[in-house]
């Protein structure tokens, strides 16, 4: 049971709190779930208890070669300092014991978990990311231009693998964290952008211009698992990638596009996220009719620090 003190933040948590028109006890239920499935650690101070939910992912651990260690929520009754620091070290003796060559922990916490930033700062974790996530959801009466695009094929796998790898962004969590050096970074985009359009999203789309070569894509999950436990129906754009050279404008071509997709589908309202230092990329989302919703930063701790 999550404590009472920890239910108001856990909500900011969940990505879909970046939507207010979601009912927010539904959220709490949604995320609840969620942590149900997940590995749980408990640290016990004689009547205190602290929980760590986690999980390992599997996927970046094979390529990384390096445990990854998701942590997902830290669960606990009083705010002291020195218990969570306790209950820290018995946390990362115990993936120890299980992970004997080594593991990252990554974890994603909102603004306004402001203790948990400061203690885990404090205890050497590092800020990689800081993200904006954005929402639009006055979906019914979208007058945005509309451009020729087409779904991505597996013939297109080699080639959206080089402009993933070409276009770096320096401030995404695998680059700017010292743990990965460039080149592999680079590569795990690349691989990512080939495994989403073998299945792992749900729609990739890339220009259809007789003018241009489809040097561009944009992914998207509709989350439709997710709908009737909302009772709302949210999808999310999640990567993309434009060539600068070649398909210079089309990076808000295929956002305009992919907003009309997701709300055909039946998305009442539609979210991503990118770093805050994304300028360029912010001003056209909210040229698109995109606005902030919620704020978040991705910690590390590596035990090779």
């Amino acid at each position: 049971m999550i404590n009472r003190n920890r239910i108001d933040v856990l909500y900011r948590y969940s990505p879909f709190s970046v939507d207010r028109n979601i009912d927010k006890k539904k959220i709490i239920a949604s995320w609840t779930n969620m942590l149900t499935e997940r590995k749980k650690y408990i640290f016990s101070y004689n009547s205190e208890n602290v929980e760590f939910y986690f999980d390992i992912n599997k996927w970046e651990s094979d390529y990384f070669g390096l445990s990854s260690v998701v942590l997902y929520f830290i669960n606990y009754g009083k705010a002291d300092r020195n218990i969570l620091q306790e209950a820290f070290v018995a946390f990362k003796q115990n993936l120890k014991s299980k992970l004997p060559h080594g593991y990252i922990i990554t974890t994603e916490i909102p603004s306004e978990d402001n203790f948990i930033l400061q203690f885990l700062n404090s205890i050497k974790f590092r800020t990689v990311e800081t993200r904006l996530h954005y929402l639009k959801s006055d979906l019914e009466n979208l007058n945005l231009s509309r451009f020729s695009i087409r779904e991505a094929t597996k013939g297109d796998i080699r080639n959206l693998k080089k402009i993933a790898m070409s276009m770096r962004n320096d401030f995404d969590r695998f680059h700017s964290d010292w743990s990965f050096d460039n080149e592999i970074a680079d590569n795990y985009l690349s691989t990512y952008i080939e495994n989403s359009i073998n299945g792992y999203a749900d729609l990739v789309i890339v220009p259809d211009d007789p003018e241009v070569p489809s040097d561009s894509f944009l992914t998207a999950n509709f989350l439709e698992d997710h709908w009737p436990e909302l009772n709302y129906s949210i999808s999310k754009m999640t990567l993309s990638a434009v060539s600068s050279t070649t398909n210079k404008g089309w990076y808000k071509k295929l956002i305009s596009e992919m907003t009309y997709l997701l709300k055909e589908r039946g998305a009442k309202s539609i979210f991503m996220n990118t770093q805050s230092t994304n300028i360029a990329v912010l001003v056209t989302w909210e040229k698109l009719g995109y606005r902030i919703g919620r704020v978040s930063h991705i910690l590390t701790w590596n035990t090779n620090d």
